[in-house]
């Protein structure tokens, strides 16, 4: 049964990524959103996101993943990496685990 859930990831050190879940996950859908009080944007991606890769997410806009029908896993939050371009910006998870 799929439940609703809510998270917070949080960038201690600008220009470092880390996943969206520290542990294996699987989500049907997700959302990040940059918190308002962020002093820059997010970036959202694989392993590899940085400002050089992405345009990135200001306070105020948001990004939704989710997962075709075909997989019925899901998606892997953990596969999920955020990197910020300011120290201890971060952004409210929602998601729909399976």
């Amino acid at each position: 049964m799929s439940s609703f859930q809510s998270t917070q990831v949080t960038i201690a050190i600008a220009g470092t990524r880390q996943p969206a879940s520290l542990t294996s996950l699987p989500v049907t859908s997700v959302t990040l959103l940059p918190w308002d009080t962020n002093v820059g944007r997010l970036f959202v991606g694989g392993p590899t996101v940085s400002a050089a890769t992405v345009k990135g997410l200001r306070p105020g806009q948001a990004i939704a993943i989710a997962a075709d029908p075909p997989l019925v896993r899901g998606v892997d939050l953990s596969a999920v990496y955020v990197a910020a371009e300011y120290a201890n910006d971060g952004a409210d998870i929602y998601y729909v685990a399976l």
